[in-house]
């Protein structure tokens, strides 16, 4: 095992927590212990007692609520899981490689299968839902039966991504 330190603090956040449990640790362990089971043990139980919960959807109570019962409510805790949240993000479709013929698919009203989805997914890009509205308002994207795709293609490079200039808030989004 190796215990990196750097010359500048970091007090902040996870790494911060982490920091001050390593800390915590070395008080009470030798350092020629730190990689043994219990001490790692230690060190996590005392990490995560200084985090938030990992669980802020509260799957384990829908999983164990009403349990004595039979109760278990896997359905919704299905719908609220998401190992990355993004509920401030849409996709938007752009129109490059192949995405161009399946934003015109999409432009002239083809319903699709699961197949043509998949397909899409691979052209689409994520973009906050504050920032989507602003790009429908400005014309450079629309919606079609819940599907948005980037109406102006030079908007979008394989390079660098989505770029859209905002002169609302005077800043380039780039994604």
């Amino acid at each position: 095992m190796f215990v990196f330190e750097t010359d500048k603090p970091c007090k902040r956040g996870f790494i911060g927590r982490g920091i001050y449990s390593l800390k915590e640790i070395r008080k009470l362990f030798a350092d020629d212990l730190l990689d043994s089971r219990e001490v790692v043990s230690e060190y996590f139980k005392g990490l995560f007692a200084r985090c938030e919960t990992f669980d802020r959807a509260d799957i384990g109570e829908l999983l164990c609520k009403s349990g004595n019962d039979g109760e278990f409510q896997f359905e919704t805790a299905a719908d609220n899981f998401r190992l990355i949240d993004d509920g401030g993000n849409a996709e938007v479709v752009v129109p490059y490689g192949d995405g161009a013929d399946l934003c015109k698919r999409v432009r002239d009203g083809f319903a699709g299968d699961a197949s043509f989805f998949r397909k899409l997914r691979r052209y689409s890009v994520s973009v906050m839902k504050k920032q989507l509205a602003e790009l429908v308002a400005s014309g450079v994207a629309a919606d079609f039966n819940g599907i948005y795709v980037l109406i102006d293609s030079s908007l979008y490079s394989d390079k660098i991504g989505l770029t859209y200039n905002n002169n609302t808030l005077n800043e380039v989004l780039m994604i």
